[in-house]
C-alpha cells in the first residue's frame, strides 16, 4: 500500500502540474499549495496557480488536468486579457487533487501518515480482500 506523507504527496502533485504546463507551454507563476481537506473516505489537496500563455495553450493544459490518469480537476478559473500583449491570456486556478481510500475502515490521516522508524508495517490498518 502506498503509504506517503503529505509533503511527498503535495510535492509530486506540484511536479506534475508543472510537467502539464510545460508540455502545455503556458508559464505558471506563483504556485500555492492549500491546506488539505479530510472527508471519511478521501483527501483533496489543492493548488491555486497563476498561469499566462495563448489561449489555446492555457485551454490545453486546462484540459489536460482535467483527463490526466489521477483524479485531478480544475476547481475554478479565473481568465483575463493581457494589455501588453493581445495574444497573451492570464489565468488563476485552483486544482484539486483527491486520494481515495481504499477501505473505509481507513481514516484519511492513515493514508498519508509517515511511519517513523520504530513503526511496523503491520500497524497499519490492512485490508483482507479474500474474505
Amino acid at each position: 500500500k502506498d503509504v506517503r506523507s503529505e509533503e511527498e504527496i503535495t510535492a509530486d502533485f506540484l511536479k506534475k502540474l508543472e510537467l502539464m504546463g510545460t508540455q502545455s507551454s503556458v508559464e505558471l507563476s506563483k504556485i500555492s499549495p492549500a491546506a488539505p481537506e479530510y472527508q471519511k473516505d478521501y483527501v483533496k489537496y489543492f493548488v491555486t496557480m497563476d498561469c499566462s500563455g495563448k489561449l489555446e495553450d492555457i485551454t490545453a493544459f486546462v484540459y489536460a488536468i482535467n483527463n490526466s490518469k489521477e483524479l485531478v480537476k480544475v476547481e475554478k478559473m479565473t481568465l483575463g486579457g493581457n494589455a501588453r500583449n493581445v495574444e497573451a491570456v492570464q489565468a488563476s486556478l485552483t486544482v484539486s487533487k483527491m486520494i481515495v481510500g481504499a477501505d473505509p475502515a481507513v481514516s484519511p490521516q492513515d493514508l498519508v501518515r509517515v511511519q517513523g522508524p520504530g513503526a511496523a508495517a503491520s500497524e497499519a490498518p490492512k485490508t483482507d480482500a479474500k474474505k
